[in-house]
């Protein structure tokens, strides 16, 4: 399984788009880009010669009001599937400004 998450300490300089370095992240590196993907291709060939049969399990809960979304409502409110009042407040429809969910994946050897 490959994860895409949001981080300020994964590395730089693997984005092959110039747009890219100039709104601040990183200069596009050869470097990285193959140590990024020999690391990948490292760990799916690692994991494919050490198969072996295992449960999977997951749940979900909510947490209602154990995080909050730093942004303002204006901000917010500028994604289409979201409902704000004319003022840009968010009404409490729609997609809320927070995800509240939480979700766990267990996977255990049989």
């Amino acid at each position: 399984m490959i994860s895409a998450t949001h981080t300020h300490q994964g590395p730089g300089g693997f984005w092959a788009y110039q747009g890219y370095a100039l709104l601040g992240g990183d200069q596009f590196d050869p470097r990285v880009f193959e140590a990024v993907v020999a690391g990948i291709t490292n760990a799916v060939q690692r994991a494919n010669a050490t198969l072996t049969p295992a449960a999977l399990a997951w749940g979900q809960t909510s947490l209602d009001g154990a995080n909050n979304n730093r942004r303002r409502a204006e901000q917010w409110c500028l994604n289409p599937e979201v409902s704000c009042d004319a003022d840009g407040n968010w009404t409490g429809t729609g997609v809320t400004p927070n995800n509240q969910a939480l979700t766990v994946i267990r996977v255990d050897t049989a």
